[in-house]
């Protein structure tokens, strides 16, 4: 399992981002349609997704409901 920043626009000038795992790193194409309803949402596309080491995403993000969180390129039957 790889963890990886997904980096939203937000207000044109700022950034948020927010923490996912996956097979692979997908490319921004892929990261907004993944999270489609979060960019419907918040109005902010994905502009950058970048991998990280397991250790420095617990050191930045919150991994409390890391077991609910969706696993881009999962194969789901």
């Amino acid at each position: 399992m790889k963890y990886f920043e997904v980096i939203f626009e937000d207000e044109g000038f700022r950034t948020s981002s927010m923490c996912t795992r996956g097979i692979r790193v997908p490319t921004v194409e892929e990261a907004n349609q993944f999270y489609t309803a979060d960019v419907e949402l918040y109005g902010f596309p994905v502009i950058d997704v970048r991998e990280l080491d397991e250790g420095t995403a617990r050191e930045e993000f919150d991994f409390d409901n890391e077991a609910n969180w969706p696993i881009f390129g999962e194969v789901r039957l």
